[in-house]
């Protein structure tokens, strides 16, 4: 059975270093959850926490609800994908998916049938009598991962699983996971600070920084309404744009007209526009009220995205799809730049506060 997982105040110092201070998260029964953040940021670290292989300094981690914090990592009927697969290169395939089984001297009968049923999930049977150093890198991920579920665990952890792939794999493997966490119906707590990843994946994710939770919350959720600048620049590209926000909380560019939106918060001043380039609609320049000047011009098959300088030095990132057009615009060409206004958010000077 899937276990929840509660992560209450947890705390986490090295000497005077605090990595992370009072953390507290929720994690539901069959949930695919992400830890997503920059290097350093702490999801390492409390999913060793969870894992078993860091002490825990302070707070308390249950699964359901039976504290673990003193429960060895061997007893916490946890299956764990490291980032360099940590698979053995002196067993087959066969031998390494079975590892597990054997450590638990489950009988060898249904030691056979689960192995079988592990690598025929993962479709790496035709390879059993392999060893590692004859394998892909995806088909080695593929063992690690028949690994770690043939022991039936309530919570599967995964370290930075997909990292050491090239991107056509990682695409690959990340729909593997998820399939094979949807058809187990496993708890898994899952660590990456690939963005694209962490939200093809994930039922929700908690977005880390300096060992706080910049923001928990679905994928669109996260992608759509960032809690803050730091959420707004690290999922995916956004461009930051000084407005001001009047009385009546109309938000304008400065020396513009004002935009279609306004602060949903009583706020009047300065503030932060946050645009995606998707949201960023060029048009001709003339009778344009915004006015910018491709820079740079980056064909990607499907699109091309143009980076336009701005008045006050600063510079804006835009996607045009070649869907829409038969003809890409130009290094050096002026356009005009409108908004998707719906897609926009806004937040206060500090960047930590959403005015929408």
């Amino acid at each position: 059975m899937p276990h929840s997982v509660h992560i209450r105040s947890v705390m986490k110092r090295y000497g005077d270093f605090i990595a992370i201070p009072e953390l507290s998260l929720e994690i539901k029964e069959g949930e695919f959850f992400t830890l997503l953040g920059p290097s350093g940021c702490g999801k390492t670290t409390l999913l060793r926490m969870i894992a078993g292989f860091n002490e825990i300094d302070g707070g308390e981690i249950s699964f359901d609800d039976r504290v673990i914090n003193d429960l060895p990592a061997h007893k916490r009927d946890i299956g764990m994908v490291f980032q360099n697969y940590a698979i053995f290169p002196h067993l087959t395939v066969k031998e390494n998916v079975a590892y597990g089984l054997i450590a638990r001297k489950v009988p060898a009968a249904e030691k056979e049938e689960r192995t079988q049923k592990a690598m025929e999930l993962m479709h790496i049977a035709e390879h059993s009598a392999k060893y590692p150093q004859q394998l892909s890198g995806g088909q080695q991920q593929r063992v690690a991962l028949a690994r770690a579920v043939v022991i039936e665990p309530s919570v599967l952890l995964m370290d930075e699983p997909l990292s050491n792939l090239d991107a056509k794999l990682r695409v690959e493997m990340r729909l593997v996971i998820r399939e094979v966490q949807q058809k187990l119906g496993i708890t898994t707590v899952y660590v990456t600070h690939d963005q694209e990843e962490a939200l093809s994946v994930s039922d929700r994710i908690a977005v880390m920084n300096k060992g706080h939770v910049a923001q928990l919350g679905t994928p669109l959720d996260i992608y759509l309404r960032p809690a803050n600048t730091f959420v707004a620049d690290f999922i995916g590209i956004t461009s930051f744009i000084p407005v001001q926000v009047d009385a009546e909380g109309k938000v304008a560019i400065l020396g513009k007209a004002p935009l279609g939106i306004r602060a949903a918060k009583s706020y009047t001043g300065m503030a932060i526009l946050a645009v995606r380039p998707e949201n960023v609609v060029l048009k001709d320049a003339e009778g344009s009220d915004f006015t910018g000047r491709i820079s740079t011009a980056t064909f990607l098959g499907d699109s091309v995205c143009y980076e336009i300088d701005v008045e006050g030095g600063r510079r804006i990132t835009a996607n045009q799809y070649m869907i829409n057009t038969d003809s890409p615009r130009e290094v050096g060409q002026t356009v005009g730049i409108g908004f998707l206004e719906k897609r926009l958010n806004l937040f206060d000077p500090s960047g930590e506060e959403s005015l929408l």
